[in-house]
């Protein structure tokens, strides 16, 4: 009688720690899925807008690494000579979203 209760136990415990197992893969799962819609969006956005990314995080990395005066003032002028309509505000706006998150 005990040890078919133990083993009761025991299997419920087994089940909750699967459980637990498949919630925390389909989390993984679903912030990966979104990692990647994010990044299509940016891609298709850089492409129709003729704005580059890997220039902008060209001109975004000297920000992040020493955030001097002359970094920002540099990134602010490429940013505003380069926002020269809505979808391009739009694409620099989700990447510096992205590149924060």
């Amino acid at each position: 009688q005990t040890t078919l209760q133990d083993q009761i136990k025991q299997s419920e415990q087994n089940l909750s720690a699967q459980w637990t197992v498949l919630q925390q893969n389909n989390e993984v799962i679903a912030a990966e899925q979104m990692l990647k819609a994010q990044e299509s969006d940016l891609e298709d956005l850089s492409r129709s807008t003729n704005v580059s990314l890997s220039i902008f995080d060209s001109v975004l990395q000297p920000i992040i690494d020493s955030c001097t005066k002359d970094a920002i003032s540099s990134g602010k002028s490429w940013i505003f000579q380069n926002s020269n309509s809505l979808e391009c505000n739009r694409l620099m706006a989700n990447y510096l979203n992205f590149r924060v998150i």
